[in-house]
């Protein structure tokens, strides 16, 4: 039996209070989760769950066993973490927001991945963020004023809005000089907006979206924007890419817009895979670089 995969298994069945649950997040089958728990349990001469058909729950004893598992587990992540052993395996999950994937992380993922051939990462991409601990997730990334709360968060820099339209839109209308100059162009709207806020020093201008179309999602709307349907407020990740970097032009770059916070999340557990860590690092280096500053 290896103990330390016995241990990890243990460990993600009362993370997630089920069997069907921790077989999924960990890529195994339940007969596989069961058995392995069956036969910790028999080593250790401890009944660690108590089961129904309908809940799992930790018996006194499971209770004990998954504190010492835990830290076991953390402490023997810190010692393959060693300087002298550089190498990551096993899976990494992670989750973003299906915008901030396709603008921003899907580049980075790849690289890192050719960087750590050992690691399989699987990207979970969504219009919301997941709950960590119930789908076996890694590390999150979220943009939002304030982190998801439960999780063990970490700010990596800002993400500002910014007014976009493509080459070919700009060749067929002039470009705003004013923010009032908006009123006479074609808007682009995300569900649910109804107003874009400019600030320049002390000034502040509100432009009502009159949008004759909207979308739900950000992708949706750069993709509008590229072929030259009108001008949107998007982040400024949108304009990352080589298609996007050449067709795509910043309106109004001396007003700003308001700006939300990009944060790493990590499940709250003393137990978290290295290589999440690395990545989040890595997507912080990325973020600083853009910006030209610390993420701020």
């Amino acid at each position: 039996m290896d103990k330390i995969k016995s241990l990890e298994t243990f460990v993600r069945v009362a993370d997630l209070n089920g069997f069907a649950r921790a077989a999924e997040s960990l890529g195994l089958s339940r007969a596989s989760v069961t058995r392995t728990v069956a036969e910790l349990e028999e080593t250790m001469h401890l009944r660690l769950f108590n089961r129904t058909t309908r809940s799992v729950s930790l018996t006194s004893d499971g209770e004990r066993v998954f504190e010492e598992a835990r830290e076991i587990l953390r402490r023997t992540d810190e010692m393959f973490a060693s300087p002298g052993s550089s190498e990551l395996t096993g899976r990494l999950r992670v989750a973003a927001t299906t915008s901030f994937a396709e603008f921003f992380l899907c580049g980075i993922l790849e690289e890192f991945g050719e960087k750590h051939p050992g690691l399989s990462i699987e990207l979970l991409a969504s219009d919301r963020v997941l709950p960590l601990v119930e789908s076996g997730i890694d590390l999150a990334f979220e943009v939002a004023p304030e982190p998801m709360p439960g999780t063990a968060a970490r700010r990596l820099g800002l993400c500002r809005s910014c007014l976009f339209a493509s080459q070919d839109y700009l060749s067929r209308h002039p470009a705003p000089s004013e923010p009032d100059d908006l009123r006479a162009h074609r808007l682009i709207g995300l569900l649910g907006e109804n107003h874009w806020i400019l600030a320049r020093g002390s000034e502040t201008r509100r432009i009502a979206v009159h949008a004759p179309l909207r979308y739900s999602a950000a992708g949706l709307i750069r993709d509008a924007v590229l072929r030259g349907n009108g001008i949107a407020c998007l982040p400024d990740i949108a304009g990352e890419g080589e298609e996007a970097a050449e067709r795509l032009v910043q309106i109004l770059p001396e007003w700003h817009l308001p700006t939300r916070d990009i944060y790493a999340l990590f499940p709250a557990l003393k137990f978290i895979h290295r290589g999440a860590h690395l990545l989040a690092e890595e997507v912080e280096s990325r973020i600083n670089a853009r910006s030209g500053g610390a993420g701020s």
